[in-house]
Parts: structure tokens; sequence; C-alpha cells
């Protein structure tokens, strides 16, 4: 028995020691540094270049490097399994922009300064500066939809009817070599459709998103 004991606090030691080389990989320090700088700067500077900067930081470093962003997907993995403090830093701030900048009246915080995809669409938007007019009743139209799809997404994943939707939110797209055919069309869709409508996955879809404005108002 104690020699069981001894090899389960041996691996117990090594699994600790893994997680720590992990954490402190390259890798994930350069999103947790651009993290912090997308969780903090924002919050003091407004120059447009830094912004535009911090926006493609996201994209690169968080989206197409690291992978790290905020779905469903990843916070039911984090419900189901639990967080390893050293190996989840770059999604607690993540969470922390989410859900806890908004009580401080930074709503939408994460959305406009953190979400790779959020970026990503902001930067490719840049190109073609004048965007098309959408009209008072079609934006209304847009958000009830948008409200709409959130409720029946979520009556099927609580149902089980259908919980394999969250296998296509976009931002898996950024992990290409795991990413599916169809996540890229789609996350490749709303890039073009951000040419000429401001952040559209973002503002009339994303059921993260709508979670998290949800989220709000409840605070």
């Amino acid at each position: 028995m104690q020699r069981g004991l001894q090899l389960v606090a041996k691996k117990q030691e090594a699994d600790r020691s893994s997680a720590l080389a992990d954490a402190l990989s390259l890798k994930n320090v350069a999103a947790l540094i651009v993290v912090l700088l997308a969780a903090i700067l924002p919050l003091f500077v407004k120059n447009r270049r830094y912004q535009f900067v911090q926006m493609v930081l996201n994209v690169v470093v968080l989206g197409f490097w690291c992978g790290s962003f905020l779905s469903y997907t990843s916070l039911m993995g984090f419900l189901a399994n639990g967080m390893n403090l050293w190996l989840t830093l770059v999604p607690v701030v993540m969470i922390v922009t989410a859900f806890v900048y908004p009580l401080f009246g930074k709503k939408s915080y994460y959305c406009a300064h953190v979400c790779p995809f959020g970026s990503l669409q902001q930067v490719a938007g840049q190109l073609i500066p004048h965007k098309l007019k959408i009209d008072a009743a079609t934006l209304r139209f847009l958000d009830t939809f948008r409200q709409l799809l959130w409720a029946v997404l979520m009556l099927l994943l609580w149902s089980g009817a259908w919980a394999g939707w969250t296998d296509y939110e976009p931002f898996s797209a950024f992990i290409m070599d795991q990413a599916s055919l169809p996540v890229i069309i789609i996350a490749g869709v709303f890039v073009v459709l951000s040419l000429f409508v401001q952040r559209p996955y973002c503002r009339f879809v994303c059921p993260m998103g709508t979670l998290l404005k949800l989220a709000q108002k409840v605070e």
C-alpha cells in the first residue's frame, strides 16, 4: 500500500511539474501577456493605432497561435472538467473581462477588446472603411433574430436534441489543423461580411455574445 501511495504521489508531482512547464512555455506566456494587455490597456489608452495593434495581437497570438477564446464548448469543458490554474490563466482573464468587468460598467468589454474572432472582424473591416447602412427596422429584426436563435440553440443544447451545434462556432477555425471545413467556411463568410457590415457575427449571431449580454442584464 505504501508503494502504491508513493507511486500516486510521484505521479501527482510529475503532473504538477508538467503543468507548470506547459504554463511557462513561450506560447502560454505570450498569450498571457497579450490577454493582460487587452484586459488593461484599453481602459486607459484610446489611441486608434494601439487599438489596431492590439486587435492584430489578439488575432495572431490568442487566435491562430494559441487557440484561446471563450465559446460554449470551452465553458462546458471548464464546467465538466474543472480548471487547472496554471494552464487556464488566459481563459480566467477572459472570463473576468467577460463577466466581471460589466459589474463595473464595462459592458461587452470582452467582445470589443479581447475576443480573437471579434478582433479579426474589426481588422478585416478596416480594409473597407465605408460600411453598408442598415436601417433601424432591420437592426431591430436582426437583434430579435439573434435572441430567438440563442433561445432555440439553448433548447437544443439542454434537451440533447442537437448539442453538436457548438461544434460549428467559428472560433475553432483558428485551430486550422483541427477545424472542420464547415467551420472554416462559416468563419470565412463572416470575415468577408465584416468588410461591408461592422462585426456581423458578434452583433447578429454569436450565441456566446448573447449569453454575455443576458448576464449583463441580470447583473
